[in-house]
């Protein structure tokens, strides 16, 4: 391929990255030794910035469709986690949402508005895999996947063919466990 655009400096340090509405990208990562949403054109010119807490994870969650806002989600400890929503220019956040076990490798958002989370719960001292589900109005489940003992974390998950259907890798100790999983 052709690279279109490209931007080097010592200070980035990418955490995550999605496409947005109108070829923009949407960026987590350091900047300037600062944590931060960072919002480009589609030639790679800064437009906005917004930073965010340096102390926590933070994934940004993965829309169906790319759009002109953003929401990410931030781990504030091992058994809180903040979903945040944030509007076109990186203003907010609008919208914040807080759950308890569901801790993430990655968040996807349905068309329905709806989040899916994919990670572990921390029972006992321990992760387990498991799904968390934040609805559009904001109320949220999570389920285990058991075996318990055997599965820490899912991996990656991707959007399948049909609504509330995903393709999932969980890791099971040093191997790797593939799921299409439907969720509801």
């Amino acid at each position: 391929g052709e690279i279109v655009w490209q931007k080097f400096s010592d200070d980035f340090g990418l955490d995550d990255a999605m496409e947005g509405q109108g070829g923009t990208l949407f960026q987590i990562g350091w900047l300037n030794r600062h944590l931060a949403i960072t919002k480009y054109s589609s030639s790679g010119e800064l437009l906005q910035r917004h930073p965010i807490s340096d102390d926590n994870k933070w994934q940004l969650v993965h829309p169906p469709i790319p759009r002109a806002t953003v929401r990410a989600i931030g781990a504030q400890t091992s058994s809180e986690t903040d979903v945040v929503d944030f509007d076109e220019k990186l203003n907010g956040p609008t919208h914040s949402y807080k759950l308890k076990n569901a801790g993430f490798k990655k968040a996807l958002e349905q068309l329905d508005g709806s989040v899916v989370i994919f990670g572990s719960q921390f029972l006992r001292g321990a992760a387990t895999a498991s799904i968390a589900l934040l609805s559009k109005g904001g109320t949220s489940n999570s389920f285990l996947i058991e075996p318990q003992n055997k599965s820490l974390w899912f991996e990656d998950a991707v959007p399948a063919a049909h609504p509330n259907e995903f393709a999932t890798v969980r890791s099971v100790g040093g191997d790797a466990t593939l799921a299409w999983i439907s969720v509801k």
